[in-house]
């Protein structure tokens, strides 16, 4: 009945077509819940959510990181509709509303409306005949931008170059940046920060941070689909290497819980920083980061160097 399901869900998105896909609106940032000192790092973007600029924090050693040189946010588009997504997740994802939102709100409408009620159970007739009939098939996402929203944060940030770290079946169909062909589109599959020692986590940091080491693909915006678990676990790693304290990094973290993409404690942030670096040298977070980034190739020079670029 699962694959059932899922192969439903996507012969209903595939009908509905790319019209079906509607950017839900931006939760506004509760500026007087907002720590003061990350305030000013807030943006919005209209369409994208859970968008800051890494800059304004101060390090260690109390220089500052640059403005407008590394932003994190929320996806520039919607997560392709494909058959990666196990169908007890498409199950879930519909059961909790969170296909709402990688979707569309206009997408689960739709959907909910076809089953005509919250027991997907009842929907297996709907789900054996189109299976049947084979009218599944792969969306593409489309973008959360208007040409005007896409026009005014290519003209106030001057982006270059845009880090996708979602997996490639969510990027399925996508060949360059939906901000356009002035920026330069990498899709490097990312992972949360209890898994950045994993051997894919690996990965992602060594292809991520030689981008970060060239001074021509600054300005530099990064996120996977809600700019929280994947994103949180590469800012965190930059931060560190940038000499950011640890509690600062921490309340990066915790600023995703006043977007739409759900509550990020410092806890879960304690835990996952456990779990991937139970057995790594260095006692604070900054030293373990360093220790990785070295462990992953790269050397002090390299280090020094992104410091350089990055902060004044």
């Amino acid at each position: 009945m699962q694959k059932q399901l899922f192969a439903w869900g996507l012969s209903l998105v595939a009908a509905l077509g790319a019209a079906a896909f509607e950017v839900p609106p931006v939760k506004q940032w509760p500026k007087e819940k907002i720590p003061p000192a990350h305030a000013g790092r807030i943006l919005n973007w209209e369409g994208v959510d859970n968008v800051r600029d890494l800059g304004g924090v101060k390090t260690r050693d109390g220089r500052l990181v640059k403005r407008g040189f590394v932003y994190r946010s929320q996806a520039f588009n919607f997560n392709a509709v494909c058959s990666w997504m196990a169908a007890e997740r498409m199950e879930r994802k519909l059961r909790n509303g969170q296909f709402r939102y990688d979707f569309g709100e206009a997408c689960m409408k739709a959907m909910l409306d076809r089953i005509g009620t919250n027991d997907l159970s009842k929907s297996c007739a709907v789900i054996a005949a189109e299976v049947a009939a084979g009218t599944n098939a792969w969306k593409r996402g489309p973008s959360r931008l208007t040409p005007e929203s896409r026009a005014k944060i290519l003209r106030e940030t001057g982006l270059r170059t845009e880090i996708d770290l979602r997996s490639t079946p969510e990027t399925w169909g996508m060949d360059g940046s939906p901000l356009g062909p002035t920026v330069t589109w990498h899709n490097i599959p990312g992972v949360s920060l209890g898994e950045l020692t994993s051997k894919s986590g690996k990965q992602m940091f060594k292809k991520c941070f030689r981008i970060f080491l060239d001074e021509k693909n600054y300005p530099i915006d990064f996120h996977c689909i809600a700019g929280a678990d994947r994103t949180g676990a590469l800012a965190a790693a930059l931060y560190a290497l940038l000499g950011v304290p640890e509690d600062v990094i921490k309340v990066d973290y915790t600023l995703t819980s006043f977007s739409t993409s759900g509550i990020r404690t410092a806890k879960a942030f304690d835990n996952m920083v456990k779990k991937a670096f139970r057995s790594s040298s260095g006692t604070s977070f900054n030293e373990k980061i360093e220790a990785f980034a070295l462990e992953c190739g790269f050397t002090a020079a390299d280090i020094a160097k992104f410091r350089t670029i990055m902060l004044k």
